[in-house]
């Protein structure tokens, strides 16, 4: 099976500085264990009105993609002393509410023989 083209076009960026870190997941048990197989970071000098579009070639079968907008560059996200995110984060195609930490099959999708389009919508609290 051959590679195809995965487009991940993210959204609500809040400001340039730092870099919005991808994290790849293969299934429930590595994303529970935080442990992704692939993590892709991405300079933000691309950004338009708050959108980047990433491409790249994913072989078929079934991922989820956690992000985090990592704006001071440290490699772990920023919680408050109530444990609440300092720092946007988002999932594959999964509009994220209240607090409540997503499992793996909200924001899973499949990679067939024909290129994808993945929408991320970054949340600040």
């Amino acid at each position: 099976m051959m590679a195809q083209s995965l487009d991940i076009q993210i959204e609500n960026i809040r400001s340039s500085k730092g870099t919005i870190s991808l994290a790849f997941f293969g299934d429930s048990a590595s994303y529970h264990e935080k442990k992704p197989f692939m993590v892709k970071k991405i300079n933000k000098e691309s950004m338009v009105n708050g959108c980047l579009s990433v491409c790249m070639e994913m072989d078929p079968g079934r991922y989820g993609i956690a992000l985090m907008d990592d704006e001071n560059n440290d490699d772990q996200m920023e919680f408050n002393f109530l444990g609440i995110p300092r720092e946007g984060f988002g999932f594959s195609d999964f509009n994220s509410r209240g607090f409540r930490r997503p499992v793996f099959s909200d924001f899973d999708f499949i990679m067939t023989e024909s290129n994808k389009i993945v929408r991320i919508v970054i949340r600040y609290i």
